[in-house]
């Protein structure tokens, strides 16, 4: 599985919800800060530093809905967060895919 991709579907389905006018004014702010959202391209890490500097903290609640997308597609206990917020869990989740696939 490519986690990359999965991470950009996840926060596709995200930004989805909430609302097409959300939506477009993020994918627009992500385009002028030079983040792409194309799968192939997509960088979980920047798309997260772009969006914090546009909602603040705001941008944790993002992540942490992307990861709850992640971790049930990936299928892994939500056990794997105690304590994590935002980004960190999006980052563990790589890490577990990734030992879990090698």
């Amino acid at each position: 599985m490519n986690l990359q991709r999965l991470a950009w579907k996840c926060t596709q389905e995200v930004i989805t919800t909430l609302g097409e006018p959300t939506m477009q004014s993020l994918e627009w702010h992500m385009s002028q800060s030079g983040i792409s959202m194309v799968p192939e391209k997509f960088d979980i890490k920047r798309f997260h530093a772009a969006l914090y500097e546009l909602m603040g903290d705001g941008a944790d609640i993002i992540m942490e809905l992307v990861a709850k997308q992640m971790a049930e597609k990936l299928e892994i206990s939500a056990d794997y967060d105690k304590g994590l917020i935002g980004i960190e869990r999006v980052l563990r989740l790589f890490e577990i895919a990734e030992k879990v696939k090698g």
